[in-house]
């Protein structure tokens, strides 16, 4: 979406009437009136199911109020990650990894409304378009003044045509009869220009994590990425019920005996050093305490030994190579960096056989989003691990401890 004129601080970028926002209870009106298969759709499904089904109909039938926006909606599912291998083999290790199992139990539920409604439920490709449609770019009810059930989320015509940006300055007027957005009076404001395109924040402080599985995208070098869990091996003796009322979230246990332990402080790329509570979290899976202040010198080396071989571990997991000494990845012009091409990996893998490269896929790849994601998420576990961190200090128990451990191979 771009500016047509010159847009100052305080003036309107676009608004459109309450009446023109799609939602499954205009869905039910619409057909309210309607007899045979329509009545059996407003009785076997509600909700946002009944809305995914008024979108395949409306995009092929012209007597639909709303045909000429779905029709301008993106022709293919804005979510088709999901079922590209390449993509889902990035998020091995990663919290994302299994994201997809929600489309077999998608596939399930739309057999059955086709075995009901027959064509009006569409294919199950046109089942994940409208829903994933919906689930990228409807705005949430909350958002809105009025108090009576809308049964869904709110798929809004031109509002949701803007692209997202971090720094967008964007404010929501959502009023009785009018839905708009509006670019804010503050000092920091800048004007569009005529030709400037206009972007909206979609979620503020989002992660990549967030992005890719609510939009499709990522951001490079997202600055709110975060990894807010680790992944312990546990002590045969430490009861989880012990862990529960230890910890200040609770651990889950895993299918192969290991348990995860949620963050309350998570992990960043801007972070100085890991927080006490990990510190000791790290003690605890292990059948020890842990308090900073009375801890001894070789206590906090034990307890960041645990730390460290529990971030290695996750590394490992993850669908990038890790060489005990050296991670590397190429770009382009085969120097050292995030990005790699096949010929710059081939150069170095020939001049150096020990390193770790790995390479991601090309912009406009489908699994490209998923593999920026991924790097973003080893990318903070790489920098705990080995203390790469930009406020780090080598005079703290961690700093010490990962300077004379992080290239060693028993990590």
């Amino acid at each position: 979406l771009y500016a047509t004129h010159s847009i100052e601080p305080g003036e309107r970028l676009a608004e459109i009437p309450i009446t023109a926002l799609l939602t499954a209870k205009a869905a039910k009106c619409a057909w309210a009136s309607r007899s045979g298969v329509f009545q059996r759709a407003l009785e076997v499904a509600e909700g946002e199911e009944l809305l995914w089904l008024y979108m395949i109909w409306g995009r092929q039938e012209p007597s639909c109020n709303w045909h000429p926006y779905l029709q301008l909606l993106p022709r293919d599912d804005p979510l088709s990650w999901l079922r590209n291998p390449e993509a889902l083999q990035w998020l091995r290790g990663t919290p994302l990894e299994g994201s997809d199992k929600v489309l077999k139990m998608q596939q399930q539920r739309h057999e059955r409304l086709r075995e009901i409604l027959g064509d009006l439920a569409g294919s199950f490709e046109d089942w994940l378009w409208a829903r994933h449609c919906y689930l990228s770019r409807s705005f949430d009810q909350a958002a809105f003044p009025r108090s009576e059930d809308w049964g869904s989320a709110a798929m809004v015509p031109l509002l949701d045509s803007m692209n997202h940006h971090a720094d967008a300055q964007v404010q929501a007027r959502y009023g009785e009869e009018m839905a708009g957005l509006w670019l804010p009076n503050f000092k920091n404001s800048n004007p569009y220009n005529p030709g400037d395109e206009v972007f909206h924040r979609y979620k503020r402080c989002a992660d990549n994590g967030t992005l890719l599985l609510s939009y499709g995208f990522c951001v490079p070098q997202n600055p709110h990425d975060h990894v807010d869990r680790v992944i312990f091996e546990k002590d045969p003796g430490v009861s989880l019920a012990a862990l529960e009322a230890a910890l200040p979230l609770p651990p889950e246990r895993l299918a192969d005996g290991r348990v995860l332990i949620p963050l309350e402080e998570a992990l960043t790329s801007t972070l100085a050093e890991p927080s006490e509570e990990l510190l000791r979290a790290a003690a605890l899976v292990n059948g020890q305490d842990y308090e900073e202040n009375s801890a001894s010198c070789h206590k906090k080396a034990q307890v960041c030994h645990w730390l460290l071989k529990a971030l290695r571990a996750m590394m490992q997991s993850t669908a990038f190579e890790v060489h005990p000494k050296f991670m590397a990845m190429v770009n382009s012009s085969g120097t050292l960096g995030r990005f790699a091409s096949r010929v710059a990996r081939h150069r170095l893998k020939v001049r150096h056989d020990s390193l770790g490269i790995s390479v991601l896929p090309s912009k406009g790849h489908a699994s490209r989003a998923a593999a920026e994601y991924a790097l973003s998420h080893f990318r903070i576990l790489h920098r705990v691990a080995t203390n790469d961190l930009p406020n780090k200090s080598n005079t703290t128990a961690y700093g010490c401890v990962t300077k004379c451990l992080k290239n060693l191979s028993a990590l």
